[in-house]
């Protein structure tokens, strides 16, 4: 009978964490439709987060975008049957710039054998090409009709960089705030500050505050999540995520801790870890296989939890196929849970790539040359020294110089971006 118990309580935990990480998988839907512009100021602070369709590959020094995926369709493993069956689709058009316009979110009907609508979003942006606000629709089966649901609308400062979003909920025919984030910069995004609205107060409330660290290439190394706590006044530590990245600039691996404020004196105050990501790579920066762990705290030891293999890669290193598996603790196996099938545009999108850009003379002791094809979008250039500390940002003018005579004598890091596209390498000043 124990036996049994605990190969039910196995069992449960294994399909748990299915339907955690599909629940992860599926906001890609959400989180990744204006993550790069959310985050085109830092280099991918949510990189551990990316889906495949989203994926940018560095090659050469240079961050070469993939083509734009058309659709996806993702589909749940019957083991009954030993067979795929539908589950969700996901569509997405561009405009002429390669900007998303539109995006849908179908989930399958088994009954009827056909997609139906469930989500969709409709992005508006700038003379910039920066976004100003996506407004996101959600099916109404009864009415046969879309109707409102959220919007999410962007602020930029004098600089051109995201100051502020705020989200908002339908309801009840009118539009009602909901959060907000403010983002706090040093060179770098440095603090976002996130308050929920308090209808009652009719004001915002202050809710988490989250700070990034940096390592002298731009990645993000550290970052830590407070929660403000209304009772006592102050902040208060609620999470951590740590990164490590290989030689490439590519995600290794990525480890959560949660802060325990629990009652036995050896578990509180002090960060407890929580999961774990490791992607494996082939050919210096083709990501294979990611694989996630969960923390056993009785047995201190991290303990398989999924993973997530990408297969069919082209000659971008894009997988056009992945498949999520859950691990068994009960049978010690690996279980089929959902495949995604990707359907790429043949049109590349916009990109910057390594034979567009020359830089020199280098080393330099006066201007430093950006030689780079012109096109609609402005090209921001930022310099960094090897602390990471940001000495300069500016829009690249037509003649592509930047003046840097006035500089220290040493080796400094510059970034080139546009339609958050990035190039990155070094120039020297003597």
């Amino acid at each position: 009978m124990d036996k049994l118990m605990l190969l039910l309580m196995v069992n449960c935990l294994t399909f748990s964490l299915m339907a955690q990480s599909h629940i992860k998988n599926v906001e890609d839907f959400n989180t990744n439709f204006y993550k790069d512009q959310e985050l085109s100021t830092q280099k991918s602070t949510s990189q551990h987060l990316v889906d495949t369709k989203e994926i940018t590959y560095k090659k050469q020094g240079a961050t070469t975008a993939l083509e734009a995926v058309e659709s996806l369709i993702e589909q749940s493993y019957q083991p009954g049957t030993d067979t795929w069956v539908n589950h969700s689709k996901y569509e997405y058009g561009f405009d002429a710039e390669g900007n998303k316009s539109t995006a849908y979110w179908h989930v399958w009907h088994q009954g009827n054998q056909q997609w139906i609508g469930h989500l969709k979003k409709h992005p508006e942006y700038d003379e910039n090409g920066h976004l100003k606000k996506i407004t996101s629709y959600r099916y109404q089966k009864n009415e046969l009709d879309w109707k409102e649901d959220g919007k999410l609308t962007f602020k930029y400062d004098n600089r051109n960089q995201l100051s502020e979003t705020e989200y908002y909920t339908y309801h009840k025919n009118r539009w009602r705030k909901a959060n907000k984030k403010e983002f706090i910069y040093n060179g770098r995004v440095e603090e976002i500050i996130q308050y929920s609205w308090n209808a009652t107060k009719a004001d915002w409330q202050t809710h988490f505050k989250t700070k990034h660290i940096y390592d002298a290439y731009g990645n993000v190394n550290k970052t830590q999540i407070e929660k403000w706590d209304i009772k006592i006044g102050r902040w208060i530590n609620f999470k951590k995520h740590e990164y490590v990245y290989t030689e490439k600039n590519d995600l290794l691996n990525s480890t959560h801790f949660f802060w325990s404020l629990g009652n036995s004196n050896d578990a509180k105050g002090k960060w407890i870890s929580d999961e774990r990501k490791v992607n494996t790579y082939e050919n210096e920066d083709q990501l294979t296989q990611s694989t996630f762990y969960k923390w056993d705290k009785n047995n201190l030891t991290w303990m398989d939890a999924h993973k997530k293999e990408y297969y069919q890669h082209n000659s971008k290193g894009q997988a056009n196929k992945s498949a999520l598996f859950y691990w068994n603790p009960a049978g010690k196996v690996w279980i089929k849970g959902f495949q995604s099938l990707y359907k790429l545009s043949p049109k590349p999108a916009l990109a910057l790539v390594s034979n567009d850009l020359k830089v020199y003379p280098n080393p330099t002791d006066d201007v430093i040359t950006f030689d780079i094809e012109k096109g609609k979008k402005p090209i921001r250039v930022q310099l960094f020294d090897m602390e990471g500390k940001e000495v300069l940002s500016q829009i690249l003018g037509d003649n592509g110089q930047v003046k840097v005579g006035h500089f220290s004598e040493a080796m400094y890091l510059y970034k080139l971006q546009r339609d958050g596209v990035t190039y990155s390498g070094k120039f020297s000043v003597k």
